[in-house]
């Protein structure tokens, strides 16, 4: 018998999704229009400089921000620890490892331990992050240190446009 692969939609919607994303990301060009400022004092015109390309950067910072944002957002729907298939593998590792250690204890592996499933638990985890996988509890905050980024991003540049208008000619 001719053994079919299956296709994984989850996945496929994933990339889908990503597409998605990446055709539609927000943007936003600052134009700046000549190449120095003219000021009769050199001082000030190097501080306006400086003021403005970090009013620039900041700007910049922004629009990355919400980007990223955006891509997390999209891949916050779908986790490869929600498939049926990491489901069993995880099972199963969970398993030998169980059988491992009653093994090498003596114990049975038909006795309910909470203590022998709080390990087997630990160390499955320890192996994901040896593995350079990272903990869903980490990736759940992603999106959230983007977010973050973008508030930043906008409280600075609100802060550069400040000192700008306060400044004396």
């Amino acid at each position: 018998m001719k053994k079919t692969k299956s296709i994984n939609f989850e996945k496929l919607y994933n990339l889908f999704l990503y597409h998605q994303w990446a055709s539609k990301m927000n943007i936003f060009e600052l134009v700046i229009p000549g190449t120095h400022l003219n000021f009769k004092d050199k001082m000030l015109a190097l501080k306006f400089k400086n003021l403005l390309e970090q009013l620039e950067s900041a700007f910049y910072d922004a629009n990355v921000a919400l980007n990223l944002f955006d891509s997390q957002r999209a891949k916050e729907f779908y986790h490869d620890d929600s498939t049926p298939e990491r489901w069993h593998i995880n099972s199963k590792k969970k398993q030998e490892l169980k059988q491992k250690i009653c093994k090498e204890r003596g114990l049975s592996l038909y006795d309910y331990d909470v203590e022998l499933d709080a390990e087997v638990e630990i160390i499955l985890k320890k192996e994901k992050w040896e593995s350079g996988e990272h903990p869903l509890s980490h990736l759940h905050r992603v999106i959230f240190l983007h977010a973050k980024s973008f508030i930043y991003a906008l409280d600075a540049i609100e802060k550069f446009l400040k000192v700008i208008s306060e400044e004396q000619d």
